[in-house]
């Protein structure tokens, strides 16, 4: 619009380009922000234990899952 504007002779003050530049990159900022702060409340709810911990559960998990497909097979 900003190009039809200008392209059709009209004189476009800079300030409105300037105003839409800084509205734009506060408005990309916030949803950064936003997403930061998702990802934090998702991964807290979720992941409560440490990281040794999931890998303990890992552990479990594979060692199960093995331990099933071995009984299966004999």
């Amino acid at each position: 619009m900003i190009f039809v504007f200008h392209g059709l002779g009209n004189n476009l003050d800079l300030s409105y380009i300037d105003i839409i530049i800084k509205f734009v990159s506060v408005y990309i900022t916030s949803v950064v922000v936003e997403l930061i702060a998702m990802l934090h409340y998702i991964v807290s709810k979720v992941f409560d234990t440490s990281i040794t911990g999931l890998v303990e559960i890992y552990k479990d998990a594979t060692n199960t899952k093995y331990d099933k497909m071995k009984g299966q097979e004999n």
